[in-house]
């Protein structure tokens, strides 16, 4: 029997252990049972707005990380809304979406232009600093390389850009050398311009790519 509510995770970190507790919701569903929890086979967006909403915290975003797991269909909700223009929905979906691609790196490949593409005109620094988390831990296909390095150089050389978003986007860029070791010199010459007016995050992170750039140079 299908019942009236629907049934989704949310998952509280207390004293180093995953917690689970259902939130209901007044909309009809199928839905499938696992041993610790309820988890709906179909989520309808606005459900997924109504409970990246709930709280901006830790546990909120491992539970929605959770239950997209591997299933491209739910990212592909979740990016529908980190790609929209509702500035709150877009700053929180932006930590989700980096958790997800993370651990399931296939799931955000077929939405790279569009995110790219986001990051031109950015609504929130979240999806900025989001982005590039995940770009720099991703094996960028060759057709995406040159618009995410032309990005990166932007967001490094620009004098207003936070810490977090300069050291994802020098860790991007020195990925990238990798393949094109000639970016090597101008990423040096960013990162050594900026060190004395550098924060501790941005002189260690620049420290660790330096060193990755004279390996690169040696090879």
């Amino acid at each position: 029997m299908i019942p009236d509510i629907l049934y989704t995770p949310s998952i509280i970190l207390s004293d180093k252990s995953y917690i689970f507790r259902l939130i209901k919701h007044p909309i009809t569903s199928l839905y499938s049972r696992s041993s610790k929890s309820i988890f709906t086979r179909h989520y309808l967006p606005m459900d997924l707005r109504e409970t990246i909403l709930k709280e901006h915290s830790k546990a909120n975003t491992l539970g929605i990380t959770q239950w997209v797991g591997n299933k491209q269909d739910r990212f592909d909700l979740l990016m529908d809304l980190f790609l929209a223009d509702e500035y709150r929905v877009v700053q929180r979906a932006a930590w989700v979406v980096s958790e997800c691609a993370i651990r399931n790196p296939a799931l955000i490949l077929p939405h790279l232009g569009a995110v790219l593409t986001a990051m031109e005109t950015p609504v929130h620094d979240a999806v900025l600093r989001n982005s590039l988390k995940v770009l720099a831990e991703l094996d960028l296909p060759e057709e995406h390389m040159g618009k995410a390095v032309s990005i990166s150089f932007d967001l490094l050389a620009h004098p207003k850009s936070p810490v977090a978003i300069k050291v994802h986007a020098m860790q991007v860029i020195a990925n990238l050398c990798v393949k094109e070791p000639d970016l090597s010199e101008e990423l040096k010459l960013l990162i050594e311009d900026q060190w004395e007016e550098g924060t501790a995050g941005f002189k260690s992170r620049g420290k660790r790519i330096l060193k990755q750039l004279e390996k690169i140079k040696k090879t």
